[in-house]
């Protein structure tokens, strides 16, 4: 029989001990008592790019359903199409990430600024619930035009005349034939953005010697005034009715209810009156019982009857073809004979 050994048992080291304990049992308790799942994504949807101009848009969507208790976040993600067609959260420096102000469910949008003109763009709506959902890629395209602190492509000579309306789009005239690309002749109404105005259609000209446009006035009606050197309007002419001077309807049509001309006469400078008379100003010719030049007047809301400034300043002859505008240094444009006013006039004072 085996005399027993006094020796004692061998022991097994604690940092073995531990590293048993962190590999096999900590998992296997945590398995048993708490079976956690991932978290549900959030279900969201985009809507539809809205507003849309030359550099911005309003981009959003809905988080239709967060699949928590709590505060989910949202917010949209977008980048040029050419540069990511799926952009996602913090992706690249190519992916611009937004944010809303608010959390949880809901319908939610974003203004975006600073986006390149006629451009093409996808965007995501995103939620974040501590796992992160997106809706289906939305694309949309920048309107045409020229961003702003850039400058206009005017194919012509000059700008000279500019008139904003009270819904802030702004009228332009002058001596040009295309503005941003687009034909223009003399002519042409942008959005605030710089982008044309394709509702608005309006060729000024004098085909023998080139047309222009001086001034501009917009009236309270949405109608506009304007006056230069012409005698063609949407290609219809006129030799004795609205040269020099007209009135259009606010999608640029000429008015036809205007009669007033000058007869080759050139309009420096228009100016609305409280009454809704007009007054006018530049190297005119009038008839009165006499011929002349004026270089004031007043005109009814037709354009008839003018109250012309006194002082008369020499008669001139009547009847011929359309003198020449010659440009000059200064801001004066003088017309030359002959000149005939049609029309009944009562002087002022």
């Amino acid at each position: 029989m085996p005399a027993d050994d006094p020796s004692p048992p061998a022991s097994v080291p604690f940092s073995r001990f531990r590293a048993l304990l962190a590999t096999v049992a900590l998992p296997t308790i945590i398995g048993v008592f708490c079976a956690c799942d991932p978290v549900p994504q959030p279900l969201i949807i985009n809507l539809p790019a809205g507003d849309i101009t030359v550099t911005t848009a309003t981009l959003g969507g809905e988080v239709v359903d967060e699949n928590v208790n709590g505060d989910t976040e949202r917010g949209i993600v977008y980048s040029r199409v050419v540069d990511d067609s799926t952009p996602s959260y913090e992706e690249n420096e190519t992916v611009v990430t937004l944010e809303d102000d608010a959390k949880g469910a809901g319908v939610f949008s974003i203004d975006v600024t600073g986006l390149e003109p006629a451009t093409d763009y996808v965007f995501r709506a995103w939620a974040d619930n501590g796992t992160i959902g997106y809706s289906a890629p939305e694309y949309f395209t920048t309107a045409p035009g020229v961003a702003g602190g850039e400058s206009f492509d005017v194919d012509g000579s000059e700008i000279r005349a500019i008139a904003v309306q009270p819904d802030g789009k702004i009228l332009v005239g002058g001596s040009f034939e295309s503005i941003a690309g687009e034909d223009a002749l003399n002519l042409a109404r942008l959005h605030p953005d710089g982008s044309i105005d394709t509702t608005f259609s309006a060729e000024i000209d004098q085909p023998d010697y080139g047309g222009f446009v001086n001034a501009i006035a917009v009236q309270d009606d949405g109608k506009i005034i304007i006056g230069g050197y012409f005698d063609h309007i949407n290609g219809e002419g006129s030799s004795t009715v609205n040269v020099s001077i007209a009135r259009l309807k606010p999608d640029g049509q000429r008015d036809p209810s205007f009669v007033a001309t000058t007869y080759y006469g050139n309009v420096f400078c228009l100016s609305n009156e409280s009454d809704g008379s007009i007054l006018v100003g530049g190297a005119l010719v009038v008839r009165q019982g006499f011929h002349g030049f004026r270089d004031l007047f007043r005109l009814s809301t037709m354009g008839q009857s003018p109250f012309l400034h006194p002082g008369d300043r020499g008669d001139g002859p009547t009847g011929g073809n359309p003198p020449r505008a010659e440009k000059q240094n200064s801001k004066r444009i003088h017309a030359k004979a002959p000149w005939r006013f049609p029309g009944t006039m009562a002087m002022e004072g």
